[in-house]
């Protein structure tokens, strides 16, 4: 059984994928559990971030276009940032996106073109 074989189940039966009947249509349903978008590590990267640059949620939202309930669900990990607001965060915090999304421990400065 694969990793990600708790993951996904079929609707109804609680069983694996590829355990159940099909749907109406004759195709497998299959129901995603809802998983947090990233390790707890990202979103705690990112507001310490924030937090020591010594802006708030609304600045910080305002800096990258987005509303401030927007930037706070992403803070907290409740929704999926772009690789557009990945790159916009690395811009205002001055650090590489590998720092911010925890490819690399090691501060960066973002890179100047």
């Amino acid at each position: 059984m694969s990793p990600h074989a708790s993951v996904i189940s079929r609707k109804g039966t609680g069983a694996p994928a590829g355990k159940s009947s099909p749907d109406a249509e004759g195709l497998p349903a299959a129901e995603v559990s809802p998983q947090p978008p990233y390790p707890a590590y990202v979103t705690d990267r990112i507001r310490r971030l924030r937090v020591k640059s010594g802006l708030s949620q609304e600045e910080v939202a305002d800096l990258m276009g987005i509303r401030q309930q927007t930037y706070s669900e992403y803070e907290r990990g409740i929704s999926h940032m772009h690789i557009e607001e990945f790159v916009s965060l690395a811009r205002i915090f001055d650090v590489s996106v590998d720092f911010i999304t925890g490819v690399s421990n090691v501060r960066r400065a973002f890179p100047k073109f």
